[in-house]
């Protein structure tokens, strides 16, 4: 999948604001973010530049077809980049709220702690380490800092994975996680042009077909113990859920709206409610990203 640029993200959020009411109170701050995104790779020209991974687009297929991952969950980023534009995007965070200040003081304390200079190049079982110990020792609340690892993590993977994935063909993948990554997915969209549920991989991407009867977290395929759900008159939102795993996703119905490929990340941002919603119902999100505080679903939080 081809990465967005950030004039067509802007376009995105417009197209949002005419779907979801939400997002209008998330505008400014999601617009900021994605600035600062921009600015930080024009000023860091060589941060994570792409890498050629000696594959042929027929040696991957096959991988697919013998049910094989690429197994770029494994890849690493480097240290130094992910944590500079970890700061310049918490900066901006501040800039358009300054009420989070002395979060971000506690983030950039804890940073320094859990990611030692020496270490140049970190993976991503570390960085989701280091996301849940922000949680428990700041005060960022746990959308906020979803946000930031989401935002961050996504955006180096991608660009490290760019040569990779624009000419990806994932046709012989049909299993529920991401064939590159191995990454469970949050969301995904109904396809315009033959109605076929495509899920999209939170972190590298990567878009892939999949059963429309079948759960990706479990491969449960019995009706009876699968559904979906819309919330507040908004039929462009689907969440999906599971009663053998208890698990959820979303998927975006934008058949209406579609004039080219959507950035679902925009549409994930919109719809936290449902996402609430969901979590009140019981279920939790499959792909392992937490975007409700517990204090939302009522649990004491000693954090």
């Amino acid at each position: 999948m081809r990465r967005r640029s950030w004039e067509e993200m802007q376009e995105e959020i417009s197209l949002g604001k005419k779907i979801y009411p939400d997002l209008n109170d998330a505008e400014e701050m999601l617009s900021a973010v994605l600035q600062a995104e921009k600015d930080f790779y024009r000023e860091n020209t060589r941060a994570m530049e792409p890498v050629h991974f000696g594959w042929t687009g027929e040696g991957i297929k096959q991988k697919f077809k013998d049910d094989q991952h690429l197994e770029m969950d494994k890849l690493q980023v480097e240290t130094g980049s992910f944590k500079n534009l970890l700061a310049a995007l918490v900066e901006t965070l501040v800039q358009v709220n300054p009420g989070l200040e002395e979060a971000a003081g506690e983030l950039s304390e804890c940073m320094e702690r859990q990611l030692p200079v020496i270490s140049e190049y970190t993976g991503l079982e570390e960085i989701k380490k280091l996301f849940n110990v922000l949680e428990k020792e700041t005060s960022l609340e746990r959308d906020l800092a979803t946000f930031l690892f989401q935002v961050s993590l996504s955006s180096l993977f991608q660009r490290r994975l760019e040569y990779l994935l624009t000419e990806l063909d994932t046709s012989m993948w049909r299993r529920g996680d991401c064939p590159v990554c191995s990454q469970k997915p949050h969301y995904g969209l109904i396809r315009k042009e033959d109605g076929a549920k495509v899920l999209e991989c939170w972190l590298c991407g990567t878009r892939w077909q999949h059963m429309r009867v079948k759960c990706p977290f479990c491969d449960n395929e019995n009706q009876e113990e699968l559904g979906l759900f819309t919330a507040a008159k908004i039929a462009a939102c689907r969440v999906h859920f599971c009663k053998s795993c208890n698990s959820y996703y979303k998927i975006f119905d934008l058949r209406e709206y579609q004039k080219k490929e959507a950035n679902l990340f925009v549409h994930q941002m919109a719809t936290l409610s449902h996402d609430l919603l969901a979590q009140k119902e019981g279920f939790s999100p499959g792909s392992g990203l937490e975007w409700v505080s517990p204090i939302e679903l009522g649990v004491n939080n000693n954090h």
